[in-house]
């Protein structure tokens, strides 16, 4: 276990010490973003109106200033929200599909978590069986403690070392450091990072 945390311990080191103009595999940013760049979700072009969830995130981005106030209301709208199947997760499941993956992922990425779902029940409980999501949204939506994740690609010998030889070398693997922000005058986000610091 001490081993472990020594390697784990180097590698967060590694990724804070850099050296600035390293290769991140990370697309360069466009050099002029107009305000109308900000309202395209790229991953709906040549989709259909025909699904009814790629009409209604459509509907939804229509007066908004960017996407990123799109994804707000959703937030706002799974906020104090029991059901398991609320309609802004249907959304967010559907532009999460219309995506594209990329081929690698490496380097520091924002987040903010949008809200939690317990599962894919299709229970009759399900409209009401989001607790966790509810508890997480009325205490600590406003003060996430979580900021993001800093993704390394993963060398044949750390990976033997941290799946014990249980994950096989031709697949890409990285390793993902969780990044976490203390907002001291949120004593529930104070109790929550130190909760996750010792669970993770």
């Amino acid at each position: 276990m001490v081993d472990k945390i020594r390697i784990l311990i180097k590698y967060l080191l590694r990724i804070v010490f850099r050296k600035r103009g390293e290769r991140l595999d990370v697309r360069e940013a466009p050099t002029k973003t107009t305000p109308e760049m900000l309202k395209v979700l790229t991953c709906l072009e040549g989709k259909s109106n025909d699904d009814p969830l790629v009409a209604a995130i459509r509907h939804d981005l229509e007066g908004k200033s960017s996407i990123l106030e799109l994804i707000k209301s959703y937030l706002l709208e799974l906020e104090g929200e029991l059901d398991n199947n609320a309609p802004p997760f249907a959304k967010l499941a559907k532009l999460f599909e219309c995506g594209i993956t990329p081929d690698r992922v490496e380097g520091h990425h924002y987040g903010v978590t949008i809200g939690l779902r317990t599962g894919d029940r299709k229970d009759v409980w399900a409209d009401y069986s989001n607790l966790l999501g509810l508890l997480w949204s009325t205490s600590l939506g406003n003060v996430s403690p979580w900021v993001g994740k800093t993704l390394k690609t993963m060398s044949s010998d750390e990976l033997r070392y941290f799946t014990e030889g249980s994950q096989r070398s031709d697949i890409h693997t990285y390793l993902g450091i969780n990044h976490f922000n203390e907002i001291e005058e949120s004593p529930l986000n104070v109790i929550s990072v130190l909760f996750l610091t010792f669970w993770m």
